[in-house]
């Protein structure tokens, strides 16, 4: 911000800086050297190098401040040892809580608990908190998957020019795996298994390349050790091969587990290894029924990208999930005058609600969110086949599909419910300006993370590395491009808006942050709501991320339930507000581009429903349910006909109707052909939804903007059999 004065840097940003110096350590490097390395630019990483001079002296770089350091006054209220020697004799450090901080905790308010929470996402729970103290951890949050974002980008820099430099002298990226399993515990075995004769293999133990996976194994290994002794843990158990960890790591949350090596106690890992050298092929599956052979990750740089990816996630998001565990426990509150012993604050006991909520955020943070009521389907047959349902209907449905694009736009509705018309215009034209662009993209912790449907952020995200994958995400790029485009616009309105109302510095772009979380929805692991966390879930819910956000935005900010911060005069403006702007993009859509709107239309539906003489009961039920459309699950259901059970049974059963009527000879069938249903099914072929549509749109011999964009027809069930998609 051109000061290196350390009063003025954020509490987040300061972690990000200490981290940044960690990292330097571990890697034996100067600041400066390290962002050279991770691919700052020279001038970007001076700066770096002299703020760092300026204000390392204040950062305890082994004590992670979480975002949360204006709370740390007064006396220590942890009631357990916060540094002891642990048997490895080291010392290890449990996260402190301050008297200042147990203030902020009991000012908080408390969350109603409900099985409909498992529908409200993180910002609107932070909201109802009304905590800046709790509000802290959700901004570290965010600050911590900006430096993992960044530092992801530069690993997978770096592992792909490993894997160009060996493939330059070596054809067969194999073979080096092979090499590598051939030196885990077990690894002949599992080469034998898979068909390759052991005594086959090349010998690359001279390569420099080995040399490259032992430097980042060694440094993995320095820094999980480092963060663990900071957090509560001690060190990690001396594994007898870091090859076999490495390979067992990568791939046991592939296949349904959870290692978190940098939580997870000694014994968890120890086990964890051995039953890998011991029962390898539960991580694998055969090549046939008929065959003993088993299908292995032959491709190392794969398996250390799969792997760096956890290291990152978790060596940046564990400073945050130790301090959120830490306040589950006991905390002194004073003395009790009967007893003279100290009196113990319970978060469970006090504050039920908000230790529910801050716990099952810290444990999905984490890895996974145990006590959700459908965690235990996780890891299993099912979640693995709904997943890869899911994932593959995603890529076809999302894919290349031009409406879906088009409407992202009409998320400006609730940026206008919430900041006021003129707001909303001031960030449409804003997008246009170099220098608001600048700001939004400097200070927002948001934006550059933003993708709003959980579906196509996972992959995006994770999706994986092979042409097909290549495509599909290529194919998602117009989705993502207008959804950014609509929520930098929402940011530069709420920034304009904040500003009016005097907010400065930070709280002015938390202002803007939270405004473009609540009107455009987020899928960030940290933001989505907890139905969303498991496999089965995902299903339920698949392409509602929007809609789940939607319904709690209207539900508490604009029609103000249960917050006493939104008044009647607030109700009535915001009220009105969204239904001038729903009418204006049911008129952009319907009237103008010919296509269903994604919106609420009950003045259509009714005028639709007169014309073909319906009675009154039946155009009172079109009008309500074009009303409850905007409700998660069931308002889709209700409005399109759909499957209530989410897209992924509505995928299933267009399919047996595909089995009896192969070629679609009902072409208004949306159901499609037999080609059409199975590919969407079990095939990751990008746009098979849009071009299915398109082509039969050409069939009726619809215009070029019908066969684009589907023509507006009565909304029996949408275009793509999902709802507003």
């Amino acid at each position: 911000r051109g000061s290196i004065s350390f009063k003025d840097i954020p509490p987040e940003r300061i972690e990000a800086i200490r981290r940044l110096i960690e990292d330097a350590r571990r890697a034996g490097m100067s600041v400066f050297e390290f962002a050279k390395k991770i691919g700052y630019e020279d001038k970007l990483a001076k700066g770096f190098q002299q703020l760092v001079d300026e204000v390392a002296k204040n950062i305890k770089v082994e004590e992670p401040q979480v975002g949360t350091g204006r709370f740390r006054t007064g006396e220590l209220v942890n009631s357990r040892k916060t540094e002891w020697t642990g048997k490895s004799g080291s010392t290890v450090r449990r996260p402190q809580i301050f008297d200042g901080e147990l203030r902020a905790i009991k000012e908080t308010k408390d969350i109603p608990r409900s099985r409909f929470t498992e529908f409200v996402p993180t910002i609107h729970q932070f909201r109802k908190m009304d905590s800046p103290y709790f509000k802290a951890y959700e901004r570290a949050y965010l600050a911590t998957e900006n430096i993992i974002k960044a530092q992801k980008k530069a690993m997978r820099e770096d592992v792909k020019q490993m894997r160009k430099g060996f493939k330059s002298e070596h054809r067969e990226i194999k073979d080096l795996g092979d090499y590598l399993i051939s030196r885990q515990e077990g690894g002949a075995n599992r080469l034998e298994y898979s068909g390759i004769d052991p005594k086959t293999v090349k010998n690359f133990g001279d390569h420099p390349i080995i040399k490259q996976f032992e430097d980042i194994f060694d440094l993995a290994e320095r820094e999980t050790n480092d963060i663990r002794l900071a957090t509560g843990k001690d060190k990690m158990p001396k594994l007898p091969n870091y090859f076999t960890f490495m390979y067992a790591e990568a791939l046991g949350k592939k296949y349904g587990d959870i290692p978190n090596r940098f939580i997870d106690p000694n014994g968890v890992i120890k086990r964890r290894y051995r039953q890998f050298v011991e029962k390898p092929f539960r991580w694998t599956k055969p090549r046939s029924k008929l065959g003993r052979k088993i299908a292995l990750n032959r491709d190392p740089f794969d398996v250390l990208e799969r792997y760096m990816d956890q290291q990152i996630e978790f060596k940046n998001l564990t400073p945050i999930i130790a301090k959120i565990a830490e306040l589950s426990k006991p905390m002194k509150d004073g003395i009790n005058p009967e007893t003279g012993k100290p009196k113990l604050y319970m978060l469970s006991k006090e504050k039920p609600g908000v230790h529910e909520f801050i716990t099952r955020w810290g444990n999905w943070l984490s890895g996974a969110d145990i006590t959700n009521p459908l965690y235990g389907l996780e890891g299993g047959a099912l979640a693995r086949s709904l997943n890869f349902m899911r994932r593959n209907i995603t890529m076809n449905r999302l894919g290349a599909n031009l409406r879906t694009g088009a409407i992202q736009i009409s998320a400006l509705k609730n940026t206008w419910a919430m900041v006021g018309l003129p707001k909303t215009v001031e960030g449409i034209a804003g997008i246009l300006s170099p220098e608001l662009r600048r700001i939004a993209k400097t200070y927002s912790k948001l934006l550059d993370l933003r993708k709003s449907e959980l579906e196509y952020a996972e992959f995006i995200d994770k999706g994986g590395r092979g042409k097909i994958e290549a495509v599909g995400k290529g194919s998602l790029m117009h989705i993502q491009y207008t959804d950014s485009v609509t929520a930098t616009m929402s940011w530069i309105a709420a920034y304009k808006a904040g500003k009016a109302r005097g907010l400065k510095g930070e709280k002015l772009y938390e202002f803007a942050d939270d405004v473009t979380s609540m009107t455009q929805g987020s899928s960030l692991r940290g933001h989505i709501a907890p139905i969303q966390r498991t496999a089965v879930g995902k299903a339920l819910t698949l392409f509602q991320t929007f809609t789940i956000n939607d319904w709690n935005l209207m539900y508490r900010e604009i029609f103000g339930v249960d917050n006493i911060k939104v008044s009647k005069g607030m109700v009535v403006r915001r009220v009105m507000d969204t239904i001038i702007a729903t009418t204006l993009f049911n008129m952009l859509f319907e009237d103008v581009l010919n296509t269903n709107s994604p919106l609420p239309t009950p003045i259509r539906a009714a005028v639709d429903a007169m014309d073909e003489g319906r009675s009154g009961i039946e155009i009172g039920m079109a009008v309500f349910k074009e009303l409850i459309e905007p409700i998660p699950v069931i308002g889709g259901a209700a409005r399109y006909g759909s499957d209530p059970l989410g897209p992924v049974a509505e995928a299933i059963y267009d399919w047996t109707k595909s089995l009896v009527d192969p070629m679609n000879n009902n072409v208004m069938d949306d159901a499609g052909p037999f080609w059409e249903t199975t590919a969407t099914l079990f095939l990751p072929t990008p746009g098979t939804g849009q071009l299915g549509k398109s082509v039969r749109a050409a069939e009726r011999g619809e215009d070029p903007m019908g066969i684009a964009l589907g023509t507006k027809k009565r909304k029996k069930k949408s275009s793509s059999g999902f709802g507003s998609f």
